[in-house]
C-alpha cells in the first residue's frame, strides 16, 4: 500500500462526525508538520497551511467532518469503504497530498489549504475562515464529483423553525378548539404556493420541504406544534425575497412564530472563468478526459464565499454514495485527484 492510500485510510479510520473533529484535526496537523509544511490549528480546530511566497492566490478548502453513523472500513477490489470515504475525506486527503508534493514550490504567490470543521452542520469552520479573512483570487472546494465534473453552482438554502399555537382540548369536542397541527399544515401549504417555483431543471426550482413536525398526544386536540422547514432556491433569488414571502403568509395566521436557523445565498461562477478553464486543462492533461460542468441542488461552504472570488468544487468520489451506508471511493480515482490538484495549482501560479 502506497503512502497516499495509507494516509486516506488513516483519515477514514478516524470517526469525525460534525462537532467532533479534534482527533482528525490533530492527526492532519501532525502529518503536515512531519512533512515539513507550514501549518497551524486555529481557534475552532480548522487546519491552516500555506505554501509559496507572497500574495495569496489560491484557497484549497476541504472539510474534515462527516455525517454521523460509523461504517465498517475495508479495501476490496481497489475500493475503500467507510464513513467519509466519499464525502469528503478522499478529496481532503488528495488536497493534502498535493500540498505536501508542492511544499517547496518557488513562486511569488502563495496557496492556502484549509481543513474545515462542521461543513455538514452550520459551516463553523468556513465562517471562522471568513472572519479571519480570505484574500485568495481563486477558491477550490473539495467535494465528490468523480474528478471530471466541475461544480460551478450551488442552490441557496433557508432553515426555519416554526412554532404554531392553537387551542387544545378534548378530541371529542374538536369543533370547539383550534388544532395546531392542522393549522401548521395550512400554513405550510400557503408557503409552498407562495415560494415554490417548478422548473424542468431541479437546480432552477424553488422547493419547500417539511423536515420535522412535533406536537400532540392521544385523545387531545393539539394546542401547540413545531415544524422545521427547509427551502432550496437557485441563483436569481435571494433569501431576503423568500423570507419576505414567508412572513407575508405567516401573518395570515394568529399564534405563529418563525425563527431563521440558517440562511445561505446561492452561488454560481462563470464557466468561462480563469479558474474553470484551468480545471478543464488540468483534467485533460492528467486524465485525458473532457471535463463537464455541473450545478448541485444542495448547499455547501462555497455558498458563503464573497462573489468576487472565483470558485469551483471538484474531487474524487461518486456523489451518489454521499451520506449512504455504502459510502466508498475508488482508490485509482483518489490518486488521480492528487495529480489534478497538483497540476491545477501549478497552472494557476504560472498564469498569475
Amino acid at each position: 500500500m502506497n503512502w497516499e492510500t495509507k494516509f486516506l485510510k488513516n483519515l477514514v479510520d478516524i470517526y469525525s462526525p460534525t462537532g467532533k473533529e479534534k482527533t482528525i484535526s490533530d492527526f492532519i496537523l501532525k502529518t503536515l508538520t512531519d512533512n515539513g509544511v507550514n501549518v497551524y490549528q486555529d481557534e475552532v480546530n480548522n487546519i491552516i497551511s500555506t505554501i509559496g511566497n507572497g500574495k495569496e492566490l489560491i484557497l484549497l478548502a476541504g472539510h474534515m467532518d462527516t455525517v454521523s453513523g460509523k461504517l465498517p472500513i475495508k479495501i476490496k477490489n481497489g475500493i475503500l469503504y467507510g464513513r467519509g470515504a466519499c464525502d469528503a475525506k478522499g478529496t481532503l486527503a488528495a488536497m493534502i497530498c498535493a500540498i505536501i508534493r508542492l511544499k517547496n514550490i518557488d513562486s511569488t504567490v502563495s496557496v492556502k489549504f484549509a481543513g474545515l470543521v462542521e461543513e455538514e452542520g452550520a459551516s463553523k469552520g468556513m465562517r471562522n475562515l471568513l472572519k479571519n479573512g480570505i484574500k485568495a483570487k481563486y477558491a477550490i472546494f473539495g467535494e465528490p464529483s468523480e474528478n471530471t465534473r466541475i461544480v460551478i453552482a450551488y442552490r441557496g438554502s433557508i432553515a426555519l423553525n416554526v412554532k404554531i399555537k392553537g387551542k387544545g382540548g378534548h378530541v371529542a369536542a374538536s369543533p370547539l378548539y383550534e388544532n395546531a397541527i392542522e393549522k401548521a399544515f395550512s400554513l405550510y401549504e400557503n408557503i409552498k404556493k407562495a415560494v415554490e417555483v417548478k422548473n424542468d431543471s431541479l437546480f432552477r426550482s424553488c422547493n419547500v420541504i417539511i423536515t420535522s413536525l412535533y406536537g400532540g398526544e392521544p385523545g387531545k386536540i393539539p394546542g401547540n406544534c413545531e415544524m422545521m422547514l427547509n427551502i432550496r432556491f437557485p441563483p436569481g433569488y435571494t433569501s431576503k425575497q423568500i423570507i419576505k414571502k414567508i412572513n407575508t403568509e405567516s401573518k395570515k395566521f394568529s399564534g405563529v412564530k418563525i425563527e431563521i436557523l440558517d440562511s445561505n445565498e446561492p452561488y454560481e461562477t462563470n464557466k468561462h472563468s480563469s479558474l474553470a478553464v484551468s480545471a478543464i486543462r488540468s483534467i485533460w492533461k492528467t486524465t485525458n478526459e473532457r471535463a463537464k460542468f455541473s450545478r448541485k441542488t444542495g448547499t455547501g461552504d462555497m455558498n458563503l464565499l464573497p462573489k468576487k472570488i472565483e470558485a469551483i468544487s471538484i474531487g474524487p468520489g461518486n456523489p451518489l454514495f454521499e451520506h449512504t451506508d455504502d459510502e466508498q471511493i475508488k482508490l485509482d480515482e483518489y490518486l488521480q485527484a492528487i495529480d489534478i490538484f497538483e497540476y491545477m495549482i501549478k497552472d494557476l501560479i504560472q498564469k498569475a
